[in-house]
């Protein structure tokens, strides 16, 4: 047996037994799911083909899977990976680097963000949709009365969040810039 064949026997063996806690209710599935994608992402990073670590899970996870990109994968590995070897009262969140960060914290910046794009959002739907019969300051005005808020705000989330989607629109040919 190669050094890496044992690798994978290892890991099969540690997902079985993974599998095995789960449903004696001693782990949650969402423990199992981030181990199993870092165990992968470790395999792929490694150089064992798809079918050799495929092979490792156990067979009453099925064998639907989907493509997803391997960066994204890496990042979660990563954080799963420094949450595991960190000292005791290190949250998850904080390995995820979602805690820590400013008293919103990431899940309450994203939010605002969204809410400023969801403005700009409007105003682009208005100021489009108006074919050249309003003003960009009109749409503007017309959004910021019927969500409730002040001009400066939808003003403000516009300048922020409109330019990039104005490129975006025109790059899949949604508008037209000239």
């Amino acid at each position: 047996m190669t050094n890496g064949r044992g690798i994978l026997v290892q890991l099969t063996s540690r997902l079985e037994e993974l599998d095995i806690e789960h449903r004696d209710g001693k782990l949650p599935s969402t423990y199992i799911a981030l181990d199993a994608l870092g165990a992968f992402v470790g395999c792929r990073l490694e150089g064992y083909s798809d079918e050799e670590w495929r092979a490792t899970w156990p067979e009453i996870w099925g064998t639907e899977e989907i493509s997803v990109p391997l960066v994204l994968l890496v990042a979660l590995r990563n954080a799963w990976f420094d949450y595991k070897v960190a000292p005791i009262g290190k949250t998850l969140g904080e390995s995820f680097r979602m805690e820590g960060l400013g008293a919103r914290g990431v899940k309450g910046r994203k939010q605002t963000r969204d809410k400023r794009k969801g403005l700009s959002n409007r105003v682009l739907n208005e100021y489009i949709c108006a074919e050249g019969e309003i003003s960009l300051e009109d749409a503007i005005a017309i959004v910021a009365e019927s969500q409730g808020v002040a001009f400066k705000t939808v003003e403000k989330a516009y300048q922020e969040c409109g330019p990039e989607t104005r490129k975006r629109l025109a790059r899949f040919g949604i508008i037209d810039t000239h």
